[in-house]
Order: structure tokens, then sequence, then C-alpha cells
């Protein structure tokens, strides 16, 4: 139980704030993510087998703009690599670039910029694996919250990330702060994290199982946010105009449609 959880600034106070702004932000990314794979044409009140026959025809009306305007620009996008902020430094860039091919970082900036134009805003994690060795993976907005300091808003203050764990059956959230990260769990035989775009209220029922443990590497917070302007995708602000011309494209075809079907009856002209 996260007794401190109404207490501003405490490790249950973050953890359990992150995880509710996860959790409300859930039904605005399956949106998003519907205009991207076209399936937004589909209404979601619909029965099973309405909406598979339904589903047939309004392919053929959808406007796949979202998916072309993110694919053009992550296209555009690419890692030229990185440089070291240590004056003097013969061998930085080179552990550097060496650190960026271990951890494929390429192909994760890829993927991080296809969920920024997506999403809005994506996140990169740094942290020490079992061998000492540094690592780095991509989060996106789905399983990943964070807040920025106010005064630097560049610089994140503490961050959350959400995951399962299917050994142990249980829900798992990992709290990431300036120089230490803590493990949050809640035992359950299904994850109760939705995947389908519904609310998620965490609550505070979860149980810490670590204090926290010094990252060893750095005193700030080992998560980085890249975003958009105003945290929007790429096309969020002309869902609008999808939206319309999807309509208009819809409404000819059903309207052709049932022309083609209609009955008509023929008379002979009068002489």
């Amino acid at each position: 139980m996260l007794s401190e959880a109404k207490t501003p600034g405490t490790d249950d106070w973050y953890l359990a704030e992150l995880a509710a702004e996860l959790g409300a932000g859930f039904p605005r990314l399956a949106m998003l993510d519907s205009y991207r794979d076209g399936t937004f044409v589909v209404p979601m009140e619909a029965d099973a087998a309405v909406r598979e026959a339904y589903k047939k025809f309004a392919k053929k009306a959808r406007l796949t703009f979202a998916d072309t305007i993110v694919t053009q620009t992550v296209g555009r996008l690419n890692l030229r690599g990185f440089r070291t902020a240590a004056e003097q430094d013969v061998n930085g860039d080179r552990e550097a670039t060496r650190l960026m091919r271990a951890n494929q970082l390429e192909v994760q900036l890829r993927d991080m910029f296809d969920q920024k134009s997506t999403h809005g805003v994506s996140h990169a994690l740094v942290a020490i694996d079992e061998f000492g060795e540094p690592y780095a993976t991509v989060r996106d907005a789905k399983s990943c919250r964070v807040r920025m300091n106010a005064v630097r808003p560049w610089l994140v203050d503490a961050a959350v990330v959400a995951s399962w764990d299917p050994i142990n059956q249980q829900d798992v959230l990992t709290l990431l702060r300036p120089g230490y990260v803590r493990v949050a769990v809640k035992p359950t035989a299904r994850s109760t994290i939705p995947t389908d775009g519904t609310l998620w209220s965490p609550g505070v029922d979860w149980t810490w199982t670590t204090g926290p443990m010094p990252l060893g590497f750095t005193e700030r917070c080992p998560v980085v946010r890249f975003s958009n302007p105003r945290g929007l995708g790429e096309y969020e602000n002309h869902i609008d105009s999808i939206d319309r011309v999807t309509e208009d494209i819809l409404q000819r075809l059903t309207i052709t449609a049932m022309q083609a079907f209609r009955q008509r009856a023929l008379t002979p002209a009068d002489n």
C-alpha cells in the first residue's frame, strides 16, 4: 500500500500520480493508433458480425493520410552519431559509438521516431545490466510517463515504467528518480494494465519490493523525453480533416451501392 501517496514529492506520490496519468492517456493513444492503422472508421458499439461486414466496406473509404504522414516524417530522420560532453576526451566519441552499436540504437531510435510521430512523445531509458555494461532502451507513451522539472523543463524529475511479469504473475511499476530506482508490484493472475485503449486506474494498492537502489552512473533521472511541439502526434491536428474526407467518400460509396441494388420497374413509353 502506498501510504504516502497523498504527500507531494514522496516516492509513493510520484508513483501514484504518474501511473494515474499513464492510465488516463490510454484512450487518446488508442485513438491515434486507430487513425494510423485505419480502424477508426469502424463503429465500436456495433456487434462483431456487423463490425466485420462494415469494416470490409469502410476500408474502401478510409483515408490513410495518417500513416503516410508518419512514414514520410520518420523516413527523413537519421541518427548521425554521438558526441561526449567532456572536453579533451580522446576516446569518448569512440566509446559512445561502441555503445550505440552494442545497443542497436540505429534500430531503436527508428522505433522512437515512429512512436514520437504517432503519439507525440517517446522516451529513452539508460541503465546498467547485470554485467556492468550500459544499455539503452526505448519506451513508448503506453508504458512510460515522466514528470519534467518545473525550472529546467528539459530534465526529468521522475519517471514510471509499467510492465507485466508473467513468470511471477504481477504488474510492475518501476520508479526512476535522480540517482536511484525503485520497483513496486501488484500480484494478479492477469495484468490489470489494459491494451485496448480503455482507462486504467492503478490505485494505491502497490507494494515496494525494493528500497532506493543507487544507479551508480548518474545523479540525474536516467530517462530522456523526446516530444513533438505541444506533445501532439504529427497528424493529431488534422483528424477532423481526415474524418470529413473519409465520411464524404463513405457516403458516396454507400449511395452508389444502394443505387446499384435498387429494384427498378420499366414501363413502355406512350406513343
